[in-house]
């Protein structure tokens, strides 16, 4: 089930960027990292621009992309999200 819930939680935030693009510009969620109770979702998106300019505007938008979780994930209890920026500069490969 924590696979299932990571991917819905991936493509409701990849959703939401995508609708936002003006807003984001290129963004995509690049990890969704959950313990194993489901109790909070650390979603780490990539952005092309400053990560730490990028993680301001999800800040801002976070009721919004809460939302866009809850309407695509029917569970009893919605993880609380932490909303992590990532850009080339910060990933180490």
């Amino acid at each position: 089930m924590d696979d299932k819930v990571k991917k819905n939680i991936k493509k409701a935030v990849d959703g939401f960027l995508a609708e936002n693009a003006d807003l984001f510009g290129f963004a995509y969620v690049w990890e969704v990292v959950m313990p194993q109770d489901s109790r909070e979702a650390r979603i780490f998106v990539h952005f092309d621009c400053d990560a730490k300019e990028g993680k301001k505007m999800l800040d801002e938008k976070k009721r919004q992309i809460s939302k866009a979780i809850n309407d695509l994930i029917a569970m009893k209890y919605s993880p609380k999200i932490r909303l992590e920026g990532v850009d080339n500069e910060t990933i180490s490969v």
